[in-house]
């Protein structure tokens, strides 16, 4: 078997993927007993964001999981390019999300509004750059 030369044994690897519809969420199995969750996430604040988290795998199967790790708020792109193999629903619950527009919230808070229409727009961006592929050097 070859490697190439930056291989590391060591270094996790992600076993298996999988998609929770109804929560909105990609669960990464990795080598190393512990998993990433990708998830589109409602934040407070009126912003919506991709987010992970990492979570160590139970001893027992009747054991919680615990969280270990906060990953902070990723792009669509970063999660697509963690993922690779779970592209269509990351595209199609970031979609989902924009179509549900600013009145999915229930509040009257200006603020949260106004971050949560600035969030759609980012997203719609993010997804509008995903169409147009990779840039390319002129």
């Amino acid at each position: 078997m070859h490697f190439p030369a930056d291989h590391d044994p060591l270094t996790p690897r992600v076993l298996a993927t999988t998609a929770f519809p109804r929560t909105r969420t990609i669960v990464a199995l990795r080598s190393d007993a512990k998993s990433d969750r990708y998830a589109l996430h409602r934040f407070p604040d009126g912003s919506v964001w991709w987010r992970a988290d990492t979570f160590t795998a139970p001893e027992h199967p009747a054991d919680p999981e615990h969280w270990v790790g906060y990953g902070g708020e990723l792009s669509v792109g970063a999660v697509i390019g963690r993922v690779p193999d779970q592209r269509r629903p990351v595209v199609d619950w970031t979609r989902g999300e924009i179509v549900s527009g600013v009145g999915a919230v229930y509040t009257d808070d200006p603020m949260v509004l106004g971050r949560r229409a600035q969030s759609l727009l980012r997203l719609q961006e993010e997804l509008d750059g995903l169409a147009r592929g990779p840039r390319r050097a002129a």
